[in-house]
């Protein structure tokens, strides 16, 4: 008889839903039936991928950022809502479970996403959180609590390497670690390309995500910057719930692409610019194509990525208030001369895991 996961990515923007795409893949190659748990946009985009699924729907809302640099009050406010949400996930599982066949939960960095009947599996990069300079004193009893939530299910998966180098720093490498976790290497979409050296049909391709007001804010910078410019540009706007294309001048305008499309697309373009998002590092240290990352003002996890691989000689990192086109393509121009792709060993596969799990439980 075949068995069942169910899967659920964290709904802030669409990073986790991207990075699970790889991982649903693994699965259905080795004749696992998948079950896929999440909110509307997050569901869309891996409708894009798997439209074979079995979707359930989910209604927490989406974690949305200020329109200034410091996020640090408009987050507090938000805890609550923080708080609900994981009770309100862990009882839709909860629900599910009692009138379902499921052989193993997978929670990608949902902490209410876990059963005590089924195993559990929680995958994060991040076991201790970069807190705003004020609250830095709080950051080792916030990592305390990340593990206590973490330690309920049965393993934690780290997408990253143990050694160095590595892409995720210390957030995901702390002296004291999970009671039971795995380092499984760099999620991503894409694939390395056959074809080395592809024609290019854009100068600039602009990936945008993450949560609002943040992400419109940085596409109209850039369309700001661009509009009178006569660089060939493709910019993705990160939205799945729609269905638009659009053309202003040498800009061209898509709410979304799907990872082949993308992966394309990134394949077609001199330059690359994106946000600071850990799925979106992934999947270009993946292919080792270099690019402008641009961190959310205020999320500190992407300012500190940023920060951490600034010298990686793979990334350009620039703040949002100091973006100016010409010079980040500059300084992207010289990093091209000399970077390099990470390479690295890994603890075990994600599917090894799953199949031993599977065993187990048996």
């Amino acid at each position: 008889m075949r068995k069942t996961v169910i899967i659920s990515p964290l709904n802030w923007g669409l990073g986790h839903a991207s990075r699970i795409v790889p991982l649903i893949s693994q699965l259905l190659d080795n004749e696992i039936l998948v079950v896929v748990a999440a909110e509307k946009k997050q569901s869309e985009l891996l409708r894009t991928e798997f439209p074979e699924l079995t979707y359930i729907q989910l209604h927490n809302p989406e974690i949305r950022y200020s329109a200034g640099k410091n996020q640090t009050w408009k987050i507090f406010l938000q805890i609550p809502k923080f708080i609900i949400g994981i009770v309100r996930e862990h009882l839709s599982l909860k629900r599910y479970l009692s009138d379902n066949q499921i052989d193993i939960v997978i929670s990608d960095n949902r902490y209410g996403f876990f059963s005590k009947r089924v195993p559990s599996v929680f995958i994060t990069h991040q076991l201790s959180p970069k807190l705003p300079k004020n609250m830095r004193i709080f950051e080792r009893l916030a990592a305390r609590v990340l593990r206590v939530f973490i330690n309920r299910f049965d393993v934690c998966l780290i997408p990253d390497f143990s050694g160095t180098p590595n892409l995720s720093g210390t957030l995901s490498h702390q002296k004291i670690m999970p009671k039971k976790f795995s380092y499984i290497g760099i999620l991503s979409r894409f694939k390395k390309p056959e074809i080395e050296f592809q024609p290019k049909k854009y100068d600039i391709l602009a990936v945008l995500s993450g949560p609002e007001p943040q992400r419109s804010i940085f596409e109209e910078l850039l369309m700001n910057q661009l509009k009178n410019k006569k660089f060939s540009t493709l910019i993705v706007r990160g939205n799945p719930t729609k269905n638009s294309e659009e053309t202003l001048g040498t800009i061209k305008l898509v709410s979304h692409l799907s990872a082949e499309q993308l992966q394309t697309a990134v394949n077609q373009s001199k330059n690359v610019i994106m946000r600071a998002g850990y799925s979106s590092i992934m999947d270009f240290a993946k292919i080792g194509k270099p690019a402008i990352i641009v961190p959310t003002p205020g999320q500190t996890e992407q300012e500190y990525l940023a920060e951490y691989l600034k010298d990686s000689m793979q990334f350009v990192s620039i703040k949002q208030s100091d973006f100016e086109i010409e010079d980040a393509l500059k300084k992207l121009s010289e990093i091209k001369k000399q970077h390099f792709e990470f390479q690295s060993e890994i603890d075990a596969s994600f599917i090894q895991i799953i199949r031993q799990i599977l065993a187990s439980a048996e």
